[in-house]
């Protein structure tokens, strides 16, 4: 009997302490599978955040992608659409000149008024493609905004109530003067829309430093307009710097604007954001490089040739209809005028026979030899022969040498030739 029992207490103990190894292991086993599962959720946000990562940069490179693409088109377009509007401007101010009876008289300032309109969307396309011809200087922002201000503060509502601040100690930028007043003018206006029953409006100046990619450390000069006004969505945020997008009513504008503004920013080697809240108001940021050396000043003009008259020119453009029309042009100024039609053959030409006072180029022609291309040949192996180059948008200018926009009147013309032609 005490042998028995002494069994059952043994047995007894050992029952509890396996209870007790269960329980402890238990215990174990739901700590292991909690600290798991901490860790698995741990990898799974990781990797969730990694693949949004991912797919943001994807997506910003998809867009870029999309906005080159839709650039170069629009750039190719608007020159094509320049040559057009070239042919006629000059059909146009010759008519201007002739006898006409008022119904025609009528006519013409419609055409002249259609022509004007399509001036302006084309230089806002190649404002948003990043080609429009840009006459950039060194200015200080400072005093830019002080002769500037009665200019911008024209184009505010009565009811908003705006507000200048300036902290850009004396900082310089290297930009095309009117470009950027277009630009300021254009967000001013934009920003009045968003507050028709009037807010508040800030023309902010600030000093910035790029903290990350290729250009850390670069200096900027940022200038925020920043309103009170109905603000965007997120979705027609992401669309704002497209071309023809636009949140305002049919109708009212071309929605070129904020793509005009970005293209002329990012052309001239700076930046943009835009941040808007719906309700809250909108801010959009232009980044210029801060510049150095001296601000751009007066020169001595050179002396000038009055008008045309007797010149010989060497007339190099591959559009035939475009062609015809700058002749007529060039004859009517009183100079002699010989049509060639890609800038290899006016080489040639010139090799033979160096009888030019200028040549007047297009730009893009076909052939081994472009605009620039034959200008360098010309500075090189005529170095006293000048030569005036016509784009219907703008490349990156080369050489110094002097180009004009298409379209140009006879006026502009007569100013390139006087200020080349001593």
């Amino acid at each position: 009997v005490v042998a028995l029992i002494a069994s059952l207490v043994v047995l007894g103990g050992v029952g509890i302490a396996q209870r007790r190894f269960d329980r402890k292991l238990r215990d174990r086993q739901r700590e292991l599978n909690q600290q798991l599962t901490v860790q698995v959720e741990e990898k799974s946000n990781a990797l969730k955040a990694q693949l949004e990562e991912q797919a943001e940069l994807e997506r910003v490179v998809a867009d870029k992608a999309q906005v080159e693409a839709l650039g170069q088109l629009t750039g190719n377009v608007a020159h094509d659409f320049n040559n057009l509007l070239q042919v006629m401007s000059i059909a146009n101010e010759n008519m201007a000149h002739l006898e006409k009876t008022n119904f025609q008289a009528s006519l013409l300032e419609g055409s002249n008024r259609a022509l004007d309109h399509a001036k302006s969307i084309i230089r806002q396309l190649l404002s948003y493609a990043r080609r429009q011809t840009l006459e950039a200087e060194t200015i200080r922002v400072s005093d830019y905004l002080h002769n500037t201000r009665t200019l911008l503060s024209a184009a505010i509502d009565a009811r908003v109530n705006f507000v200048v601040d300036d902290l850009s100690d004396d900082a310089l930028i290297y930009v095309d003067r009117s470009q950027l007043t277009t630009s300021l003018l254009n967000l001013l206006s934009n920003s009045c829309d968003a507050m028709p029953d009037g807010g508040s409006l800030t023309l902010s100046v600030r000093l910035g430093e790029c903290t990350a990619g290729k250009t850390v450390g670069t200096r900027y000069v940022e200038i925020g307009v920043e309103d009170t006004g109905s603000g965007m969505t997120a979705s027609q945020l992401e669309q704002a710097f497209e071309p023809f997008y636009t949140t305002k009513p049919e109708d009212y504008g071309t929605g070129l604007g904020l793509s005009s503004v970005h293209g002329f920013v990012q052309q001239s080697g700076g930046d943009i954001d835009i941040s808007s809240e719906l309700g809250k108001g909108t801010c959009v940021t232009l980044k210029f490089p801060m510049a150095e050396g001296q601000v751009a000043g007066g020169t001595a003009e050179k002396g000038r040739r009055e008008g045309m008259q007797g010149l010989r020119v060497l007339l190099v453009e591959d559009n035939p209809i475009l062609a015809k029309a700058l002749e007529a042009m060039i004859v009517h100024l009183g100079a002699n005028v010989e049509h060639q039609p890609t800038g290899d053959q006016a080489a040639k030409r010139l090799r033979d026979a160096h009888t030019f006072d200028i040549v007047i180029s297009d730009v893009r022609m076909p052939g081994k030899l472009d605009g620039f291309a034959l200008a360098k040949w010309a500075h090189t192996n005529h170095p006293q022969l000048p030569v005036l180059l016509m784009s219907g948008y703008n490349e990156s200018v080369d050489g110094g040498a002097t180009v004009m926009s298409k379209p140009f009147t006879q006026a502009d013309l007569l100013e390139h030739v006087q200020t080349l032609v001593a």
